[in-house]
């Protein structure tokens, strides 16, 4: 099933489990009480707008560094970097980031394009700490993504 997940994450595709349950009598509390059944996986298309690697290719020849901050799984991240012409060497996951001391952060704040499965405390705090203050980061949203543009200086 992992495997599977991940093909589709791979392919772009936002990847939502499906899974069934049966009840008799009174409903649950919650949702944890069923006994779930997975039934399989479905991915989803969110296509990127088509200005977006323009967009990219202009602020790169701007020299401006382009990151993407985005909630979606790795893969599907890495899949969408490439659609737009950001690098997608390296991937830093929300988890990861929550392990990192201040120092690892620092470091990866100035050299890695693609943060992934990232929650809104998580990016304020990359923004705020590392970028803002340094860069007088531009924050742009766009639709399912989240794009930070800041000139490429070392740190």
């Amino acid at each position: 099933m992992l495997a599977s997940a991940s093909k589709l994450a791979s392919a772009g595709l936002r990847v939502l489990g499906v899974a069934r349950a049966w009840f008799e009598g009174e409903l649950p509390a919650h949702q944890h009480a069923f006994d779930f059944e997975l039934v399989g996986l479905v991915g989803l298309a969110d296509p990127v707008r088509a200005s977006v690697p323009d967009a990219v290719a202009d602020c790169h020849r701007a020299g401006l560094r382009v990151v993407m901050i985005t909630g979606d799984y790795p893969e599907t991240a890495r899949s969408i970097a490439g659609q737009i012409g950001v690098p997608a060497d390296q991937v830093v996951i929300g988890p990861e980031f929550d392990a990192m001391d201040e120092p690892a952060l620092r470091e990866q704040a100035h050299r890695t394009d693609i943060f992934a499965r990232m929650v809104p405390n998580r990016s304020t705090k990359l923004m705020r700490k590392y970028w803002i203050p340094r860069w007088r980061a531009i924050a742009a949203r766009l639709p399912s993504l989240d794009f930070l543009a800041m000139p490429v200086v070392p740190p």
